[in-house]
């Protein structure tokens, strides 16, 4: 059997659709930063109430792991507790422009 060439325009073709898929990723990935930092910004204003609020949370996790996984579960938990909070307050139109 004769093996099929193809031209320049496959190339680039390809090209093309290899570049487009990069875009798309970087626009999807640069999103998903911006997003989240969004969100995450409750934390730094809601953290060391969740902290105290959650420290039973923590004695329980100290209780069936390491100290030190305990301790990054707990921050871990504590994120994303914040991150709902912020995600509820956006739904709300009148919040939305300071969040």
């Amino acid at each position: 059997m004769r093996r099929r060439r193809y031209g320049k325009g496959a190339r680039r073709v390809t090209e093309k659709i290899s570049r487009y898929r990069s875009t798309v990723m970087g626009a999807a990935i640069l999103w998903i930063v911006v997003y989240h930092s969004g969100l995450s910004f409750s934390f730094f204003l809601l953290g060391d109430m969740m902290i105290e609020l959650s420290k039973p949370v923590h004695a329980v996790l100290r209780e069936h792991c390491h100290v030190l996984i305990a301790m990054v579960l707990w921050e871990i938990i504590i994120l994303i507790g914040c991150m709902c909070i912020t995600a509820g307050l956006r739904l709300i139109p009148s919040l939305r422009k300071w969040l």
